[in-house]
């Protein structure tokens, strides 16, 4: 009888430490199976290469430009995002055949990133986009900082023409009557909000005269690609409108009452 209660405790015991066994086993396996949560310097640490804080780039057409305007970088960084969620397109030109735009982003690590932009998005050696709207977008979001008075006066001494244009007359300004232009666009501003009056007679008028610039000398005589032209529409009261035919986002208006005044005519005064 003491042999059997000897056994049923020795049983007992052995029970309990295969339970000791499974419990500790089971333990260490959920230890292992446990998603350690980041910190939030480290998750912040981890997102700032998907921040820019500085693009710099150079247009095949516009020229040099930089953005560092924060409404600005967001948008990009939005439609850049969307386009790498998308994944890489699959068929593929060549990236020196495909770009007009070349350049690099900076985060907010201090990481750089070299990338190109024309049909797609390239970065990183793979392309994105496969042409669709999102990469116009992102092109217009870049390119709209280049296409202002200001800037236009920096390409006015290099473009291949620069054509006043008023009723019948037309005649290409020369060197001088470029830099005086030049000069007088450095003034111009846009018009807010503020103005609306002068956006409604805008609407109403007829230009009193246009100016025409062609950045490049044509591959084909007489035939200029969109992307080489800009336009101003001048206006009696003190107004500009201008537009980029390589863009579709239309005409902005400005004032600029010194280019109206001198160039209404045709000519500097």
């Amino acid at each position: 009888m003491k042999r059997k209660w000897i056994w049923r405790v020795l049983f007992l015991y052995a029970l309990l430490l295969l339970g000791c066994v499974a419990m500790i086993f089971w333990n260490a396996r959920a230890y292992h199976q446990v998603t350690v949560i980041e910190s939030r310097e480290e998750a912040e640490r981890r997102a700032d290469i998907s921040l820019s804080v500085r693009i710099e780039f150079q247009d095949a057409y516009l020229g040099q430009g930089v953005i560092d305007q924060e409404e600005r970088l967001q948008r990009i960084d939005e439609l850049r995002q969307k386009l790498l969620r998308r994944g890489a397109a699959r068929t593929l030109p060549a990236v020196q055949d495909d770009s007009r735009m070349t350049g690099r982003i900076v985060y907010l690590n201090g990481k750089t990133q070299e990338f190109a932009l024309g049909s797609h998005l390239w970065l990183a050696g793979a392309a994105y986009g496969d042409e669709n709207g999102d990469v116009q977008n992102l092109q217009r979001v870049i390119l709209a900082g280049l296409i202002t008075p200001q800037h236009l006066a920096e390409l006015l001494p290099d473009a291949a023409e620069v054509r006043w244009l008023s009723g019948g007359e037309s005649r290409v300004l020369t060197a001088g009557e470029r830099r005086h232009l030049a000069t007088a666009l450095q003034e111009a501003r846009p018009l807010g909000e503020s103005d609306v009056h002068l956006q409604l007679e805008v609407r109403q008028m007829t230009p009193s005269a246009h100016i025409r610039i062609h950045l490049h000398e044509p591959e084909q005589p007489g035939v200029h690609l969109p992307d080489d032209v800009l336009n101003l529409d001048l206006y009696e009261n003190g107004c500009l409108a201008l537009q980029y035919l390589g863009d579709t986002s239309g005409r902005s208006l400005w004032t600029a009452a010194d280019v109206c005044r001198q160039w209404s005519g045709g000519e500097s005064s």
